[in-house]
């Protein structure tokens, strides 16, 4: 999967906190469903997501692993990897 740079990619990286002390990261979010992919919501886990989107943490995950569009509800669930500050989808 080619890797693309979001405008979310500058407050992933400075906006969160650093709770993990490995270099390897995953945050979970809720984004916009249009070109502009603008966070609703980010969390560390997908129960966390979850939460404070009213969903069972499955529900993120499946949408995560399905690819879903959001193009019914307007808002997309994506699992974002950071690698030493380097963002990367998947």
């Amino acid at each position: 999967m080619p890797i693309r740079t979001p405008p979310f990619k500058t407050f992933v990286q400075t906006a969160l906190p650093l709770i993990h002390t490995t270099m390897e990261r995953y945050y979970w979010l809720a984004v916009t469903a249009d070109k502009y992919e603008l966070p609703l919501a980010v969390a560390i886990t997908a129960e966390e997501l979850g939460k404070m989107r009213g969903l069972d943490k499955s529900t993120i995950k499946s949408a995560v692993r399905r690819g879903n569009t959001g193009k019914n509800t307007g808002i997309r669930y994506v699992k974002v990897r950071m690698d030493n500050g380097i963002y990367q989808e998947g």
